[in-house]
């Protein structure tokens, strides 16, 4: 690798002093790309963390909210905060969520209540609410799902949210001509 420092006779002049150049350009490289790695922080998630709020207070904001269930000692759970949460698609749709924690690890009476409020058996559990509160049961999920899922779920969500509240309408009449129906 270091080569380039070598002194042996037989090179031509220039031919050492372009290959000590570049060495030590190859060296600087190296130094500026381990940097640039061990820095790196990837866009993280504006995370709440469940503090005995009620539902009505979670959606209080206008915005669908995504409620994860997990514990320290579970796999999937780890799983989820390194592979799904940091994708760049999740980061940008999370923006227009509340997005919140319950930790499960240890368990107080209130979040216990809370984990039966939502039926909670087992870790990690991922509920979806709309901007109602209600939860969007085809949507649950427990156990670890990669990121393409997640944002389908997102987006799912987001669309169940973009209907007028009460319009009596479905989602398909929402997409016909006025005069149409």
């Amino acid at each position: 690798m270091l080569g380039f420092l070598d002194q042996a006779p037989g090179y031509s002049k220039g031919f050492k002093i372009g290959r000590g150049i570049f060495g030590i350009v190859v060296i600087i490289l190296g130094i500026f790309w381990t940097n640039s790695a061990i820095r790196y922080q990837p866009p993280e998630i504006d995370w709440r963390i469940y503090s005995n709020e009620s539902v009505s207070e979670l959606v209080s904001s206008g915005k669908p909210v995504f409620i994860d269930f997990y514990a320290d000692w579970c796999a999937p759970c780890k799983e989820l905060d390194k592979k799904t949460f940091p994708d760049p698609q999740v980061v940008d749709n999370a923006k227009l969520f509340t997005m919140v924690k319950v930790d499960c690890t240890a368990p107080d009476e209130h979040i216990r209540a809370f984990m039966n409020q939502f039926q909670v058996t087992g870790m990690p559990t991922l509920v979806f609410l709309n901007i109602k509160g209600e939860e969007l049961k085809q949507l649950r999920e427990i156990g670890f799902i990669n990121s393409e899922k997640f944002v389908k779920y997102m987006e799912t969500t987001l669309a169940d949210n973009s209907l007028p509240q009460n319009s009596g309408q479905t989602k398909d009449q929402k997409n016909l001509p006025q005069n149409f129906m």
